[in-house]
């Protein structure tokens, strides 16, 4: 009898972790240059890193994603690495 306030409390606050706005936001909600890669999966642009590369994000409306920085390739397709994108080189550490 002693679980169920603490088993209500957990599904409460984990209803409410799952209500976070972007990831369900529509589509068309999304900044300028959002590129469906798959149905229902969308690379976001963030900006731009220090060099001039275009970092994206994987969005899937209604999901949960990776929170990882992607780049893209001459391809078309996306990829973690920096060394593989189709980016200016990277400036000297120096």
């Amino acid at each position: 009898m002693k679980l169920y306030p603490i088993l209500g409390l957990t599904i409460l606050l984990s209803a409410c972790a799952a209500n976070s706005e972007f990831p369900r936001a529509a589509a068309a909600d999304w900044p300028a240059g959002t590129i469906e890669t798959a149905e229902g999966v969308f690379q976001v642009p963030l900006g731009q890193d220090k060099n001039g590369c275009m970092m994206y994000q994987t969005k899937i409306p209604g999901a949960k994603t990776t929170q990882v920085i992607k780049y893209r390739k001459k391809d078309g397709s996306f990829t973690m690495n920096r060394a593989e994108a189709d980016c200016p080189a990277v400036a000297d550490q120096d």
